[in-house]
């Protein structure tokens, strides 16, 4: 294995939404994708953004086992995780507004050369102004309201 690289659907997560799943692709040094990573232990960890100041990643995510999650839990994860490890496909989950990265490493000390692949994530409030669109004449005036939606219900 000559690198690695963190596979997301999207680097922006709403604010106590349903997690993300955070997949690893692996290459050789042809460039080849590893066709399978099934059962490959490896190890992910949450880290400040020092490009946005974030001094602690944990405080705006948190990692949740797929056997916590409402998700089917795929096997070869299911076994890492009965024995306390991680694979190849983890789940994240924003605690709060703010920006932290992700990095994953082979667990196995024999890839330690290999460098670890990490992705940066930001977590935004889901919310949305109500009236959404609105024409004014200079000098009039308009209430908003906002409303926060977490994982389908409003506030």
């Amino acid at each position: 294995m000559a690198k690695y690289e963190i596979e997301t659907t999207t680097q922006e997560l709403y604010l106590h939404n349903t997690p993300e799943s955070l997949t690893v692709v692996a290459y050789d040094e042809y460039g080849n994708t590893f066709s399978t990573l099934h059962g490959v232990p490896f190890e992910w960890r949450i880290h400040g953004d020092t490009y946005s100041g974030a001094a602690d990643g944990h405080t705006v995510l948190r990692f949740l086992t797929w056997t916590e999650s409402e998700y089917a839990t795929p096997p070869s994860i299911a076994v890492l995780e009965s024995r306390g490890m991680q694979g190849h496909m983890q789940l994240v989950s924003g605690l709060r507004t703010g920006s932290a990265v992700v990095d994953v490493s082979l667990w196995e000390s024999v890839y330690s050369s290999v460098p670890a692949a990490h992705v940066r994530l930001l977590v935004m409030a889901n919310a949305q102004l109500s009236p959404a669109l609105a024409y004014l004449m200079p000098g009039s005036e308009l209430k908003l309201s906002v409303r926060v939606v977490q994982q389908g219900s409003e506030k």
